[in-house]
């Protein structure tokens, strides 16, 4: 896998309600010329399902909240997808869809024991794993 950076902004990345470890689907937007001479956008998604590595600077706001600043998404690919999106970048915009952690559920017993977990990782290694009970 491959950590690849691309270009977002506010409205293109899910209005600062992404953060490090959600997963996105990745859509191209771009300008085509129409039948009558004219400009039409297109839109395509690229790949669903994306897991975000990093995103702007993580902000804590005084209530607690946490908010990524910045317009820079670090995502996590294989090197065939990298390509696909520097093409993509040179093409048109990109926006992020956050997914919803539902479409996690349901899914193999794998992937239901990590949403029962916590994961704290310091400097990329894993220090320590909390059970959560349900």
């Amino acid at each position: 896998m491959r950590a690849a950076s691309v270009r977002i902004k506010e409205e293109t990345g899910a209005g600062k309600l992404i953060l490090p470890n959600d997963h996105v689907d990745v859509i191209v937007t771009s300008r085509k010329r129409g039948r009558g001479g004219g400009e039409e956008h297109v839109s395509e998604t690229l790949f669903r399902n994306v897991r975000v590595l990093a995103i702007g600077q993580l902000i804590q706001a005084a209530d607690g909240k946490k908010l990524a600043e910045g317009n820079t998404a670090t995502l996590e690919l294989t090197p065939r997808q990298t390509e696909e999106m520097a093409a993509a970048d040179a093409k048109g915009e990109i926006s992020l869809v956050l997914r919803s952690i539902a479409d996690f559920k349901g899914g193999d017993e794998e992937t239901q024991r990590d949403l029962n977990q916590i994961k704290i990782l310091r400097y990329g290694a894993k220090s320590r794993v909390i059970g959560v009970v349900d």
